[in-house]
């Protein structure tokens, strides 16, 4: 046995010590505190898993649903950069890192190589969690990485992980997840299937709405201040039609320039506006906003705010000041601005950074205080106008 199949065997038997401590001690006390039910995956590894994403604690419930066996994740490479928690997650998981503002083919890569040594794979395909409860088109080539996979497909679905913690929410919820196959497609079966018809099949089997699934059997998400945090999903106020001046607490968003006000009860649901739900709200605002993209209507820089911009690749990392121009179609970052058109790439992780790609170059903007959707939804909205991007659901911003 050579130096490299030693470092292997070691490195899956501390894998699967923490895996198990994982089972025995934190899997617990997220069942609990969020009354979780996950379905067990009983299909033969190596697999790949796609499921819906909606929350952060998303790869821990997967996990629930192969208690005996670690599986590896695709998780974005800003992991990579965080340290001594970057060393921590690593000694404990096979992670796959992708680049969420730039191309994937090297996590496509190192997918089919973590299935060939015999290890089942997550993958949530939709690139993000969803801002809205509503679930994203995956990326269109996945269907071709599952037939590439020659592994079996496994399609899951997670309900109640979006009510538990939005992507925008300051505080978890206590309610009730629950998790369940949608469907297992053998190697066989994928080799009969198109590219199309699998990403069909994958879009079908992840997708969840959560405000039809409340329609459908309403539960009660419990938290002292369930809007806290709703101003950096929604940031267009529908009474006056003006951006920037939302603001939340407790269970109440307003409107700084017009005094509206809307109410969030504990189910997720809006209460005193002209929407009923995030959703709703959501497919509003992103029209409102493509009729903003070069209008004279909005002057000067919106959602301005400090915060640090780090060339990654570079490991330059200077403080500055931003803000988004949409009548000029562009970002503001100090004395740099830099036009939507040149954005090949842009994404967030959870709501204070956003990775983007432009001339070449590679950046991340942190900022703990800014409202950094609008910048994504803005150049997102304007590569759909002009042609170019990932073509998302009505009223997504992909």
């Amino acid at each position: 046995m050579d130096k490299t199949e030693i470092k292997k065997n070691k490195e899956e038997k501390r894998h699967a010590r923490v895996w198990s401590a994982l089972d025995r001690f934190v899997r617990p006390v997220i069942r609990r505190k969020y009354s979780v039910d996950m379905e067990r995956v009983e299909a033969a590894a190596p697999y790949l898993l796609i499921a819906n994403h909606a929350m952060n604690l998303d790869p821990f419930l997967i996990g629930m649903a192969s208690p005996e066996r670690p599986l590896a994740y695709v998780a974005s490479e800003h992991l990579e950069r965080l340290g001594a928690i970057t060393k921590l997650l690593n000694a404990a998981f096979t992670i796959v890192p992708r680049s969420k503002a730039s191309s994937g083919f090297g996590a496509v890569r190192g997918i089919l190589r973590v299935l060939r040594e015999g290890k089942p794979v997550v993958l949530f395909a939709e690139g993000d969690c969803t801002w809205d409860g509503v679930s994203q088109p995956i990326f269109p080539a996945t269907g071709k990485l599952a037939k590439a996979a020659r592994a079996p497909l496994v399609i899951y679905r997670i309900k109640g992980n979006y009510l538990s913690k939005p992507r925008w929410a300051d505080r978890p919820r206590s309610g009730r997840i629950r998790g369940e196959v949608a469907q297992v497609i053998s190697p066989e079966e994928l080799d009969k299937m198109s590219a199309e018809d699998i990403d069909r099949a994958i879009n079908e089997g992840i997708f969840v709405n959560a405000w039809e699934e409340q329609k459908r059997a309403p539960a009660a998400y419990r938290c002292k201040a369930p809007a806290e945090g709703l101003h950096k999903a929604l940031f267009i106020c529908p009474e006056c039609g003006r951006m920037g001046g939302m603001r939340s607490h407790g269970d109440k968003l307003c409107c700084g320039f017009c005094g509206a006000e809307t109410r969030m009860d504990e189910r997720g649901f809006l209460h005193g506006g002209k929407f009923g739900a995030v959703q709703d709200w959501d497919c509003w605002q992103r029209e409102r906003l493509g009729e903003l993209l070069g209008s004279d209507e909005c002057s000067g820089p919106l959602f301005e705010g400090k915060g640090e911009l780090l060339e990654i690749g570079g490991g330059q990392k200077k403080k500055v000041r931003f803000g988004l121009d949409p009548a000029g179609a562009a970002i503001v970052l100090g004395d740099e601005t830099i036009p939507f058109a040149s954005v090949s790439d842009i994404a967030m992780v959870k709501t204070d950074r956003l990775l983007f790609t432009a001339n070449d170059r590679y950046r991340e903007l942190r900022s703990k205080r800014g409202v950094l959707r609008p910048y994504l939804m803005a150049v997102k909205l304007y590569n759909e106008q002009n042609g170019e991007g990932r073509s998302p659901r009505p009223g997504k911003e992909g």
